[in-house]
Formats: structure tokens, C-alpha cells, sequence
């Protein structure tokens, strides 16, 4: 029923309504139609296309809703994507077990030489220094020669507080040397770390594997007795240098003679229980364990 409709029937009731009660009923029978009518033209409305504001705002509602879920299962897909791709690279570099120690190892090696090297250099220095003011003082005491004219007595001599100082001088440097040295002894002792490490590590894969090992090695060709055979083979080196290093600091100081010093210096510098097969089997543990590009 249209509202001009129902417009002019309450007209009508509101004119009538002086002719008695019966108007004012029949006003409430128009009410009660227009309501039957509007429920009955609501399923219409629907039928034809046209769904009333409130359920058309929730349709919109749903829909945005389903939007959002689709982009938000699109973003999870791609994120879910660069997961696998960054997995997928960490699974080629990243190792767990037997051969992340050994991998970390090789690089406590690396390190460890490196530090040596920097401490040789260091030593070789304060070494150097020693033997000149070592050979100083050998001049300065000299006998003079016997085709000389011997010194007078109104001639000045050396005073005493020149030798006192060469020595206090002297003193510290061999202080230094010892210091170096000192660090030596940490760097070699962590070195027998590392090797005593490497062999827990065979001796755990002989325990789990049998005493053939493992199957197939764990980086490229490598199996774990020659990761041991390796760590021990540096121990060894650095270990006798070591001593050498140690025997070079007690006679340094006290060498009369400027050949054995330079014996000594050559000793220090070349570092003969080093060889280049030392750091070959350094660069093959870093080649093996991929620390080193092929």
C-alpha cells in the first residue's frame, strides 16, 4: 500500500470521527492493513533484486570480509614462499652435530694462527732490539787493541750510569719478549683444545658408526680420523716452534757472540717447526670444511 494512500484514509477517519466511534475503528483497520501489506511486499522486493539497506550492508560486509582473507592467504603464500627459499639456503650452509664442531674448529685454527703470526711478528721486533743493544754493549767492552796506545789516566772514561741504563733498557725488552711468549703459550695451549676436541669427535662417530666411521663424509671428501689426523699435525708444529721460542729467550740476552745472535733472530723469524706443509694442511681443513671457496 503507497503512503499517499494511507494518507488519504487517515483524512477520511479524522473527518468521520464526530459521526461516531465506528471512524476511530475503522482507523485502526487501515493501521493493521498497511502493516499486512508492507510484510507481504518485503519477500517481493527481495524476489525482484532490490534487498532491503540493512542486509545489503551486511553482503557488503561479507564480501570485504572475503577480500581481506584472500589477500591475507595470498601474503601468507608468498612469506611462506621466501620461508622456503631461505630455508632452502640455510639448509646448504647451516650443519648441526659432529660437522658444525668441525667446522667451527677449523675456524678456531684460522684464528688461532692468525693471532700467531701477529705475536711473531711482535716478538721478532723486541728480539731485534735486544740483540743491537746486546751488540752495543759487546763494543763498548772491548778490549783496546795492544798496537794502540793505552789510555791515559787523565782520560774520561764511560760513566757507570751509561752501562746501568743499557741494562735496565735491556731488561725490559726482555720483559716484553717473555710477554710474548706468555701469549704463545695461551694460543698453543688452545690449540691442544681444539685437538682434544677433534678426537672426542672420533672417538664419538667410532662409537656410533663402528671403527669403519661414517658411510659418506660429512663436507666433501674428508672423513672424521683425517679432520683428526690434521688437528694433531698443526698441534705438533706449533707446539715444538713453541719451545724454540722459549730456548731463543733464555740464550738471547746472554749470547756473546753477533753470529749466534743472528742464529737466533733467523730462528725467531723463520720459524723452522713451522713448514709450508703446516699451512697447507691449514688451507685443505678450510677447503674441506667450507671455509674456503673451490
Amino acid at each position: 500500500m503507497s503512503d499517499q494512500l494511507f494518507y488519504r484514509l487517515c483524512l477520511r477517519s479524522d473527518r468521520s470521527e464526530e459521526h461516531g466511534p465506528s471512524t476511530s475503528l475503522s482507523f485502526l483497520f487501515f493501521f493493521l492493513l498497511r502493516q499486512v501489506v508492507d510484510e507481504q511486499e518485503a519477500p517481493t522486493r527481495c524476489r525482484t533484486g532490490e534487498p532491503p539497506t540493512k542486509k545489503k550492508k551486511n553482503q557488503e560486509v561479507k564480501v570485504d570480509h572475503q577480500r581481506a582473507r584472500t589477500g591475507f592467504i595470498d601474503q601468507m603464500e608468498g612469506e611462506s614462499g621466501d620461508i622456503m627459499v631461505a630455508s632452502g639456503n640455510r639448509k646448504c650452509s647451516a650443519v648441526t652435530g659432529s660437522a658444525r664442531k668441525i667446522k667451527d674448529n677449523a675456524a678456531d685454527w684460522h684464528n688461532l694462527m692468525l693471532k700467531w703470526e701477529k705475536l711473531n711478528e711482535d716478538g721478532f721486533n723486541i728480539a731485534a732490539n735486544i740483540v743491537n743493544m746486546r751488540l752495543f754493549q759487546r763494543n763498548q767492552q772491548e778490549p783496546v787493541d795492544e798496537f794502540s796506545s793505552p789510555p791515559s789516566s787523565s782520560s774520561p772514561s764511560s760513566p757507570p750510569s751509561d752501562a746501568a741504563g743499557g741494562a735496565a733498557e735491556l731488561q725490559d725488552e726482555c720483559c716484553k719478549l717473555q710477554d710474548v711468549i706468555d701469549k704463545m703459550v695461551v694460543v698453543v695451549t688452545k690449540m691442544e683444545r681444539l685437538m682434544t676436541s677433534q678426537r672426542g669427535i672420533q672417538d664419538l662417530e667410532e662409537f656410533q658408526f663402528g671403527p669403519e666411521g661414517r658411510k659418506f663424509p660429512l663436507f666433501h671428501t674428508w672423513n672424521t680420523k683425517q679432520f683428526e689426523s690434521s688437528s694433531g699435525v698443526l698441534w705438533e708444529a706449533f707446539s715444538q716452534e713453541l719451545k724454540l721460542k722459549q730456548t731463543v729467550l733464555q740464550e738471547l740476552a746472554h749470547t756473546s757472540t753477533s753470529d749466534l745472535c743472528m742464529v737466533y733472530l733467523s730462528c725467531w723469524l723463520h720459524q723452522p717447526f713451522i713448514p709450508t706443509q703446516t699451512r697447507l694442511t691449514l688451507e685443505a681443513l678450510l677447503l674441506e670444511t667450507g671455509h674456503r671457496p673451490l
